[in-house]
């Protein structure tokens, strides 16, 4: 396990990721910005903030990014507690990296450009949950005194 000072501190950004995608949600899946830039700009949010919650939950090993498998001891305990990711979450994590993240070749063959915001909500949140369910309170910094949902 990490030093607990810094996963205190690293939690307050993971709080900031939670909160995002769950306010992002509801305004790309009601199309509620009607100029297409701005549209654009709410599915970019979601897609990399949805992005940066499947690498932190389900990432094996890392001495660089934040992942929960360092909230626990040993790291494997969370590893054997996730569930696998889904076809949803693998999907969405490789258009994030495709279309969103990365300027790449695949973007030209793009047909659907609607992501599923539903469903990848859907599919993080019961993760989450069980993290934010396993992972010592004394781990969590201080902008957990209020749900980031």
């Amino acid at each position: 396990m990490m030093n607990e000072k810094r996963l205190q501190e690293a939690s307050n950004h993971l709080w900031y990721e939670i909160m995002m995608l769950h306010r992002l949600a509801p305004d790309v899946d009601s199309g509620v910005a009607t100029a297409v830039w701005r549209y654009n700009a709410l599915v970019e949010s979601f897609a990399i903030h949805t992005r940066n919650l499947i690498d932190f939950l389900h990432r094996r090993r890392s001495q660089q990014r934040v992942i929960a498998a360092h909230y626990f001891s040993p790291q494997k305990s969370w590893l054997a507690l996730c569930p696998d990711k889904s076809t949803c979450l693998k999907t969405a994590e490789t258009r994030a990296h495709q279309e969103i993240a990365h300027l790449t070749y695949a973007r030209q063959n793009v047909k659907d450009k609607k992501w599923p915001v539903v469903e990848i909500v859907q599919e993080l949140r019961p993760t989450i949950d069980l993290f934010i369910s396993e992972t010592p309170k004394r781990l969590f910094g201080n902008r957990w005194t209020k749900s980031p949902f």
